[in-house]
């Protein structure tokens, strides 16, 4: 009987976890750039977040940075990049913890410009410390880039809303 219970649980659980649908919103991002969150994985209290970028534009973007904060105040609505889980934790790029590494494109994205070739899925991985076990999802992630536009020192940002967290079992 209890098996049968936790069983009708589960898919209830799974069925609501699967009707979230991800958002996202962009400001000064090209509409022919395609930003797709592909995974959150968490284990224990370390996680990550996978992203694909496709260059649909027809011309290469290169140089493409990640910002922690932009230095022009003001010029973005979300100025910097930065991760909310649902358990009211804030995740930001430092090296002391919350957003530990960011990589584009196989270089450190905070640092190296990324090129995006034409029609090419270059892989961008956000890697968190600290993540609460009891998270279950990313409530918003926001990434700040520069030389992804060609308004205003080529800034813009891209916000992902509801992103599921899927947790690895650890032994």
């Amino acid at each position: 009987m209890k098996r049968t219970i936790l069983s009708v649980l589960m898919l209830l659980l799974l069925s609501v976890v699967a009707s979230a649908q991800i958002t996202s919103s962009r400001q000064y991002i090209p509409i022919d750039l395609d930003i797709k969150v592909k995974r959150c994985v968490v284990s224990g209290s370390q996680g990550y977040i996978d992203l694909v970028f496709t260059n649909h534009t027809g011309k290469l973007i290169s140089d493409v940075v990640v910002m922690r904060k932009e230095p022009c105040a003001g010029v973005l609505e979300n100025d910097e990049t930065i991760v909310y889980d649902d358990e009211g934790d804030v995740f930001r790029p430092t090296y002391q913890g919350g957003i530990s590494w960011i990589t584009f494109g196989g270089g450190d994205g905070l640092s190296d410009g990324t090129k995006l070739p034409v029609d090419v899925p270059v892989k961008m991985r956000i890697e968190l410390q600290g993540i609460s076990e009891f998270a279950t999802e990313i409530s918003m992630l926001n990434i700040a880039l520069r030389g992804i536009s060609s308004y205003h020192y080529g800034i813009g940002s891209v916000t992902f809303r509801n992103i599921p967290i899927y947790v690895l079992e650890t032994e």
